[in-house]
């Protein structure tokens, strides 16, 4: 399985135009959103249970906003923005 990182941009430009055209261009986290359970990929097991941590969303938006004020970027910064976008889909209102 794969895709590139051209698919992968072009999925994100659809997705944010979706939002947008449904008025979101402004999205606003209620305190309970701000925390969210969270598996390490270490620990990632399929004969245990494991380890879950608790992510901190506000952490999350301030770390991948500094990007934007050219801090060099990680990989860590892909599962930020994807908890980032896990919690955008939870929590809007469904169609």
């Amino acid at each position: 399985m794969e895709i590139t990182t051209k698919e992968l941009l072009n999925l994100v430009i659809i997705l944010l135009k979706y939002l947008e055209k449904r008025g979101h261009e402004k999205i606003t986290f209620v305190d309970e959103d701000a925390y969210y359970q969270k598996i390490w990929h270490k620990d990632r097991n399929l004969t245990k249970t494991p380890n879950i941590t608790l992510g901190l969303l506000d952490e999350d938006i301030e770390s991948i906003k500094s990007l934007l004020q050219g801090e060099a970027p990680n990989s860590y910064d892909l599962e930020r923005l994807g908890a980032l976008f896990t919690i955008i889909g939870a929590t809007l209102d469904k169609e």
